[in-house]
Order: structure tokens, then sequence, then C-alpha cells
């Protein structure tokens, strides 16, 4: 498995009623992606600073 990239993962999902204050409020996950070459394999994993952050 080799490091791809680091990439932060929205949290939350869609209301009816306020379709993007339900994703805003939710925060985002750092995770780092690691993928295989051969098999193109991903597999993720939580960032040294994976505490929920707000916006």
């Amino acid at each position: 498995m080799k490091h791809y990239l680091t990439e932060r993962i929205q949290l939350g999902g869609e209301s009816i009623f306020l379709p993007h204050l339900d994703n805003l409020l939710s925060g985002y996950l750092p995770v780092s992606i690691m993928k295989c070459p051969k098999c193109r394999k991903l597999e993720f994993f939580l960032c040294k600073s994976s505490r929920k952050k707000k916006r």
C-alpha cells in the first residue's frame, strides 16, 4: 500500500427543508487514503488530527 492523498470527507446528509445547511453543520472527517498499485484497492485511515470540526 502506498499513500495516495489526504482528504476531508464531508459528514451528514441533506434534508428537504435546508439542503445544504445540514452538511455544513455536520463537519468533516480528515482521512489518509492508501492505495495498492497492483489490485487498485483503497483503504481509509483517520488522520492524527481526527477531531470533528464544524464550519
